[in-house]
């Protein structure tokens, strides 16, 4: 040891002391950076919500006007559902590190073009490229994730990283709608730039971002196919869980993508003020994420499931009942609840069900079928907001939602859709 470090007997400690710290130091940069790598999916939407009256009026105003200005918002979901599974393919190729750096940097550069860009079709497609660039982040670090925490200390640590997701959104709400009170419905399109600190984080980090999941990345070259279709065979069997996925997250985006409207026509008009409603949500959906390993250990996944429904069902049932702001607000926080452990829960649900091979799959579909939801949202709400009013249409997202929820108690723990299956170390 004395000759590799190069002789003397205090130099050896020294040199052994001093690498010690250095990788303690990057040890702690690289969790900063998976504690984050949940938050960049969600700020794809929270920061343009306030924005969307603005933006529709931008475009024409009425139904068309609304539909533009929410598929700005949402193409960014196609993003995320073609761009997803074909980084998860290629993720193990170039290595975790690279598509993590390569991921960020475009999220950052396709993001900022709504700063400038006015052909909505130019919108379309820079935010479709940032979908895509979320997917890549998501699934590198969900990879690297699972490599490092096994059992319960997984949905512990997602639990954590949905709380900062929370908190980030609730500042990233606020200060979007103010950007949009005080320079107009682009200035938001600045916040995706900070994006750029994190990528000098992943760089600070060095090998704590490759060195432990080698071993997950060499079983996913070894064990992908060819073949697009067959590389996916190990995940075909959860097609039931993904198909649900869709049609939640569906009713999951009311919130953020059909409310800003419906404050609009209650004359609460203005960006600030609307992102201070609908932020509320994240200050309980931060509590949610915070306590969620407790809550899931202690409920169990069934019951965990029937819980999240249960919110989404009174968020919707709410804002239909809504006789004042406050009302609005509450909705908001149950929506927050829900959101917040909805994606933790399903997150964990599909790393342990996964084959360790094609977790990076199995999490580029999850966030396909979540944004396939929000891709629909705007095609059938929207419609359905203008023919039966702005409040109806949250009172049938809810009886939707009720429907299932009865269907899953009926169908018990074991016959659920979500029914939970052991974790890795269990």
């Amino acid at each position: 040891m004395e000759t590799l470090l190069g002789g003397g007997k205090g130099l050896p400690m020294t040199a052994a002391s001093g690498r010690a710290d250095s990788g303690r130091v990057q040890a702690g940069i690289a969790y900063t950076v998976l504690l984050f790598g949940g938050t960049f999916g969600g700020l794809l939407q929270a920061l343009l919500t306030p924005i969307l009256p603005l933006a529709a009026d931008h475009f024409g105003g009425g139904t068309r006007g609304a539909i533009t200005a929410q598929m700005i918002a949402t193409f960014s979901g196609l993003g995320v559902m073609i761009g997803g599974p074909l980084l998860g393919l290629l993720t193990p190729r170039i290595g975790v590190r690279a598509m993590l750096l390569f991921s960020l940097a475009f999220y950052a550069i396709s993001g900022s073009a709504g700063l400038f860009v006015e052909s909505p079709v130019l919108l379309f497609i820079s935010r479709f490229l940032q979908g895509a660039a979320s997917a890549g982040i998501v699934i590198t670090t969900s990879t690297l994730i699972a490599a490092r925490f096994t059992g319960h200390a997984r949905p512990r640590f997602l639990g954590f990283q949905g709380a900062l997701m929370a908190v980030v959104a609730f500042v990233g709400l606020l200060g979007s709608g103010l950007l949009a009170e005080w320079w107009g419905w682009r200035a938001p399109f600045a916040l995706f730039l900070l994006t750029l600190p994190v990528m000098l984080l992943v760089i600070l980090a060095g090998r704590e971002l490759t060195a432990e999941d080698k071993q997950v990345v060499r079983a996913s070259v070894e064990k992908a196919s060819a073949a697009i279709l067959g590389s996916f065979a190990p995940l075909l069997g959860l097609w039931r869980l993904y198909l649900m996925m869709i049609l939640i997250y569906t009713a999951s985006w009311m919130i953020y993508l059909q409310l800003p409207f419906v404050l609009a026509d209650e004359h609460i008009s203005s960006p600030s003020m609307q992102s201070q409603i609908i932020a509320t949500g994240t200050v309980v959906h931060f509590l949610g994420g915070l306590f969620y390993g407790r809550m899931e250990q202690r409920m169990g996944g069934h019951w965990m499931f029937l819980f999240i429904l249960a919110c989404m069902v009174l968020s919707n049932l709410l804002v239909f009942l809504a006789q004042n702001t406050a009302w609005v607000v509450v909705a908001c926080g149950f929506a927050g609840l829900a959101g917040g452990n909805l994606m933790i829960f399903l997150q964990n649900l599909l790393l342990g069900r996964a084959p360790a091979h094609a977790r990076p799959k199995a999490i580029a579909l999850m966030f396909t079928a979540m944004y396939l939801g929000d891709f629909l949202n705007p095609l059938l709400a929207t419609p359905l907001r203008m023919w039966i009013g702005n409040r109806e249409a949250f009172l049938a997202v809810a009886v939707l939602l009720l429907t299932f929820l009865v269907v899953q108690i009926v169908r018990g723990p074991q016959r659920s859709v979500a029914r939970t299956m052991p974790m890795d170390g269990e």
